[in-house]
């Protein structure tokens, strides 16, 4: 789940890509159908059947977008880029073009021909690389960049804070936010840089934090919110106090937020929010440890 800001931003960005390659398929059937018309190439072909025709090519390379994505966002990830990785952008892209251009050659084989042999194939194919693998190759390289922005962007900068030392325009943001409600000057809080502006959450209301590659997902307020950011637990885990526990390597929890936890066996949170969280093994001792010392009176 995540927050209403990039909610949009997720939408926006699906919309346009959408849009773009409509515009596109659009393009390419007047362009066609000029070419039909004016040459005197089909008597048969009707504006319409060209648009279908092109619709199904372009839909089989948007599916294949998914894997430029889910690259993408990976990267997005890392700390750095290196030329490597640049390598790896154009084989992966090259693979999803290869990849398209033979389920497409295979799919308009299928429906045109009159029987399928390599031949038939093997024309159909070379017919698609000469026509569609420059706009092809231009559109993966462009959503490419755009995916890479559209990740790196939600991954937010954030600073962890005593309430004492933000600055007074995020203090008055913070009291506004919550009308007008006192806090602790020594309360820790989390800064998060969003855009231009900055977001401050009361260290209290994060639920639980968990690994997802390169960033972790941090889960505030009854999961209203969730926040994408650049870092690392091991490195939350240094600096977040000491009601926040390790109870996994992908996991951080919030052990105020806990409902229940079980010992025995496999060993597992649950909280308040009803998310579950697996102990590892190594961290029960710590956790029963917590909970004996606390006056919580967890069941477990």
């Amino acid at each position: 789940m995540m927050n209403s800001r990039i909610e949009i931003s997720n939408r926006a960005t699906v919309l346009g890509v959408i849009s773009l390659c409509v515009m596109v398929v659009f393009f390419e059937t007047a362009q066609q159908y000029f070419y039909v018309k004016t040459y005197d190439l089909s008597a048969e072909a009707t504006f319409l059947d060209l648009f279908i025709t092109q619709s199904r090519k372009w839909f089989i390379w948007l599916l294949s977008l998914t894997l430029v994505y889910r690259y993408m966002s990976r990267l997005a990830g890392q700390e750095t880029i290196r030329v490597k990785d640049v390598l790896r952008v154009f084989v992966m892209i090259s693979g999803c073009l290869l990849l398209v251009l033979l389920v497409m050659s295979l799919v308009e084989v299928l429906l045109n021909a009159d029987r399928f042999s390599a031949a038939v194939y093997g024309s159909y194919f070379r017919f698609y690389v000469f026509q569609k693998t420059p706009i092809y190759m231009l559109g993966y390289l462009i959503l490419a960049v755009v995916f890479y922005l559209f990740q790196l962007n939600r991954l937010l900068a954030f600073q962890i804070l005593e309430f004492n030392q933000l600055e007074a325009k995020d203090k008055a943001s913070y009291y506004s936010e919550h009308n007008n409600q006192s806090v602790d000057q020594q309360v820790s809080v989390l800064k998060i840089k969003v855009g231009n502006s900055h977001k401050i959450i009361n260290i209290n209301d994060i639920d639980w934090i968990e690994a997802d590659d390169y960033c972790v997902n941090v889960h505030v307020r009854n999961n209203r919110f969730v926040y994408t950011m650049r870092t690392s637990l091991k490195a939350l885990e240094q600096v977040l106090p000491g009601d926040f526990m390790r109870v996994h390597r992908s996991a951080i929890v919030n052990m105020n937020a806990v409902e229940e936890y079980t010992s025995g066996g496999s060993g597992s949170i649950k909280l308040t929010t009803g998310d579950e969280i697996v102990i590892a093994k190594s961290k029960l001792k710590l956790v029963n440890e917590y909970f004996s010392y606390s006056s919580n009176g967890m069941e477990h």
